[in-house]
């Protein structure tokens, strides 16, 4: 290749994501640098009739970073953080930079003393911190916020480079349609090479916790957000043979206090936390003794109530890659995500039926959570079509075909559940979702496909995901005829 890109891989380099581990791929690894790295890796792919396909921290699920025989571009080192406009709150990143750097980077750029003043982020995907910019905007992502819709909200402007080699500006008044198409595009409509934020001002926040049954979550989020809670969550009960499988758990909010700069580390220095021995812990005991994992959990997070944290160093997470390799009796699967989304006043209803549902199927679930969200209007493929509630669960899945097919089907049926209550679910994770399901989740589908097609003529940018997409969408069409 006549380029200065470093080649980090072969045609036997071996990719997967990280945490399913069942999305994979052979392919040219490449390392880029900077935008006209990325235009020269286009042109080559041009001229030899190669796909292209760019990843950051690989969490996505669905094979939308995958495909044999593709080149593929690592976006690790275009992490910098280009400008920080101090006015008007906004921060230019390029697009492979993680979550976790970018909150280090703008700390870093501004005063510590000044904890209760910087510009910090609005949110980040909770659980692994270890996202890029560019992934996170392919799938749109969401935190904690009580009152944020997805990222797609957050984001003054895009540069991409496009499967033509060129570079654009994007936002929501210069070419808004290509906009609108890369925010929840899946990396299928251009190379994320840099983007501005909208931040907001760093707050000190108070963590109020309490044990719920799901029936009363609502009230008492509503009750919370009332008072400036602006975070938070729902973590329930996830042994199938305890009463409270689903229904039960620990409501955590942040609320926004007054605190002092200068006494901030002395009010913080002692506070409870986990251990990363104790979150390993906690993983393990969620595979083989999950009432007590929950015992431990609830109890420490009960013990936290009234600690305060900073807003931005707060959606932090603990993540431990291949954490199944320590755990013997687990070490041949992994956790595979869904996550579903019902309007909220359905919200207990779901959670009931969910949890007859998981316990028939006998289902191995190792973590779940409730957030809120707020109608997506900026996305063309939007997920939050309206004001919903998240539920977030992980299945622990074998890596044979009888396990698989069996997850794939408790993860339909729990589709069907909330497209019933007139909700949805979330693309990014796996594809195991039937077609009818697909098109009724995602009606303005078969026109995102087109649009793709308009500006990606030649399909440079392909995946597994976008394969699975289209093909779909035929069997949809041929089922139909």
């Amino acid at each position: 290749m006549n380029t200065t890109l470093k080649q980090i891989g072969t045609t036997d380099y071996h990719l997967t994501d990280c945490h399913s581990g069942l999305e994979r791929c052979n392919g040219e690894l490449f390392q880029a640098n900077c935008a006209r790295d990325l235009q020269r890796l286009m042109a080559h792919a041009a001229r030899n009739g190669q796909k292209v396909i760019t990843h950051g921290g690989r969490h996505a699920m669905g094979g939308q970073q995958m495909q044999e025989r593709a080149l593929l571009v690592s976006l690790k080192n275009m992490n910098r953080l280009l400008s920080l406009d101090s006015r008007r709150g906004l921060a230019t990143f390029q697009g492979g930079a993680t979550f976790k750097e970018v909150i280090e980077s703008l700390a870093r750029e501004q005063s510590e003393k000044e904890a209760n003043n910087i510009w910090c982020i609005r949110q980040k995907p909770t659980g692994v911190d270890a996202v890029s910019l560019g992934g996170a905007i392919a799938s749109n992502i969401h935190g904690r916020g009580l009152n944020l819709a997805p990222l797609a909200g957050d984001i003054e402007k895009l540069t991409v480079v496009t499967a033509g080699g060129d570079i654009l500006t994007l936002g929501e008044r210069e070419n808004q349609d290509l906009f609108r198409r890369v925010a929840g595009g899946f990396g299928l409509f251009g190379i994320v090479e840099s983007v501005t934020l909208r931040l907001k001002r760093r707050q000190v926040l108070e963590r109020q916790v309490q044990m719920l049954a799901v029936e009363d979550l609502l009230t008492v989020l509503q009750k919370r957000m009332q008072e400036g809670a602006q975070y938070g969550d729902f973590q329930f009960a996830i042994d199938h043979e305890q009463e409270g499988f689903l229904t039960r758990g620990i409501a955590s909010t942040y609320h926004p206090v007054q605190v002092d700069a200068d006494a901030l580390p002395e009010l913080t220095r002692n506070q409870s936390a986990l251990s990363p021995q104790m979150w390993r812990k906690l993983i393990c005991l969620a595979h083989t003794d999950k009432s007590e994992a929950f015992r431990i959990y609830s109890k420490h997070y009960q013990r936290t109530n009234g600690q305060l944290y900073l807003s931005d160093r707060m959606q932090l997470s603990t993540y431990f890659d291949g954490y199944h390799r320590e755990m013997e009796s687990h070490n041949h699967g992994s956790e595979i995500i869904t996550e579903l989304y019902v309007p909220r006043n359905f919200l207990t209803v779901f959670m009931h039926r969910a949890a007859a549902l998981l316990r028939k199927r006998r289902a191995n679930v190792i973590y779940g959570t409730v957030r809120m969200i707020e109608k997506d209007t900026v996305a063309a493929l939007p997920w939050a079509s309206e004001n919903f509630a998240c539920i977030v669960l992980n299945l622990h899945t074998e890596h044979d075909r009888d396990a698989l097919r069996h997850t794939g089907e408790t993860f339909q049926e729990l589709i069907d559940l909330a497209l019933a209550l007139k909700g949805n679910f979330y693309l990014t994770y796996h594809k195991f979702a039937r077609p009818e399901q697909l098109l009724r989740g995602y009606p303005a589908l078969p026109e995102c496909l087109q649009a793709k097609l308009a500006y990606d003529p030649q399909e440079r940018f392909h995946s597994n995901f976008y394969q699975y997409l289209k093909l779909s969408l035929e069997t949809f069409r041929q089922t139909e005829h």
